[in-house]
């Protein structure tokens, strides 16, 4: 969520949208709409997960090769972009890893920082 939010700073004036877009269990996604506050916000809450460890136990948590696949095609575009925003003159200068991270998932929120 860092590499997120200092990417809004640098290329959108600290403006960060972040959209639910539905279809998760009505139960838990209360928890997963708060944690993603919570790091968008840079805080942390009283409220304590009590899926958390079930969910971590989950299988399909770790990068599959078809998903590895998309990210580097996605990088490889991101480079290309980069060096023809260079090449123009509209970059802002610099570069950064398109990776890294790990999705949390999504949330009906909005930040800025």
């Amino acid at each position: 969520m860092a590499l997120l939010k200092r990417a809004a700073v640098r290329h959108c004036g600290g403006r960060l949208v972040a959209v639910h877009e539905g279809g998760y269990s009505d139960v838990y996604v209360p928890f997963c709409g708060l944690a993603a506050i919570e790091a968008l916000a840079g805080l942390r809450s009283k409220v304590s997960d009590p899926y958390l460890e079930d969910v971590q136990g989950f299988g399909w948590q770790a990068l599959q090769p078809h998903q590895d696949a998309v990210l580097r095609r996605c990088e490889a575009h991101v480079a290309r972009l980069a060096t023809r925003l260079a090449a123009s003159g509209s970059a802002s200068g610099g570069g950064g890893s398109s990776s890294g991270g790990n999705g949390s998932g999504s949330s009906a929120a909005a930040a800025r920082r």
